[in-house]
């Protein structure tokens, strides 16, 4: 399995356009199985695919819990939440704050 991010400390740097076509892309022509994780409060990445979740990356940070939303073979997503800046702020003020996710994904 590999893992690529796509991280831009500001805004319009193209991060939604890229990972949507880049994914897209992988699932169509390369036949790969991708999941996206839409980690912003934006939630760009998710209307662009213009699907809804009832668990999203915010309860991933708060309960551990997620749901992967199938958009077509071989291309899925974990939703996004306006309410992620209220769960990264915890975050920070937690013990182990860099374990979380990884706890999480295991």
């Amino acid at each position: 399995m590999k893992i690529q991010t796509t991280n831009l400390p500001k805004g319009g740097g193209g991060k939604t356009t890229h990972s949507f076509n880049e994914g897209d892309w992988l699932a169509s022509y390369k036949d790969k199985r991708v999941c996206l994780i839409d980690g912003a409060s934006e939630c760009n990445l998710t209307q662009a695919f213009n699907v809804t979740s009832t668990k999203t990356m915010y309860d991933v940070f708060t309960t551990g819990e997620y749901e992967i939303v199938p958009i077509k073979k071989n291309l899925s997503l974990i939703c996004g939440d306006e309410r992620l800046t209220d769960a990264q702020l915890d975050l920070v003020s937690r013990n182990h704050k860099y374990l979380q996710f990884f706890y999480v994904a295991s």
